[in-house]
């Protein structure tokens, strides 16, 4: 589902998505090579701190999901969709890619359940707060998602019964 929230929140003016905009996905790079599960990412050229790896054969590398335009800064955030999406497992991970960054955020589509990312440093924000923050009414977003949703739930309870 998280692709679904990247796509609607790219209709803002206020974000970048660079996987769409730009073929490409910003990983955290503390080192000077990381290697993935899928492959080796190698160096950018013009920063240590980070680096661009293009999206081929549907790789997938984590990293920064979206870039917010907000307040007069740039925010580098990753974007889930519950605020309980991360596993214990995940969350180290999720830190370390976000603290490389001036402005890091972490992001919850929805303002649901409880936080399992938590740091001191690096801000969160779910729901609403989200939608706002880039200039999307949260509620026109709310009832879209929700109506999806029953549409989805009466199709798996047609299958069901079938």
């Amino acid at each position: 589902m998280g692709v679904l929230w990247e796509e609607i929140a790219d209709i803002s003016p206020y974000v970048i998505i660079p996987e769409f905009e730009f073929g490409v996905k910003i990983i955290a790079f503390p080192k000077l090579v990381r290697y993935t599960r899928r492959g080796t990412a190698v160096p950018c050229p013009y920063t240590l701190r980070y680096n661009v790896v293009p999206h081929l054969n549907g790789n997938s590398y984590t990293g920064i999901d979206i870039i917010i335009f907000s307040e007069e800064t740039v925010k580098f955030a990753q974007l889930k969709t519950l605020k309980g999406t991360l596993t214990g497992s995940q969350a180290p991970r999720s830190k370390k890619e976000l603290s490389i960054h001036q402005n890091p955020l972490f992001i919850a589509a929805f303002n649901l359940g409880d936080w399992t990312f938590k740091d001191n440093k690096i801000p969160r924000i779910a729901g609403k707060e989200f939608w706002n923050n880039i200039h999307i009414d949260y509620d026109l977003v709310e009832n879209h998602v929700r109506n999806m949703l029953q549409r989805v739930d009466n199709d798996f309870a047609e299958l069901a019964t079938s």
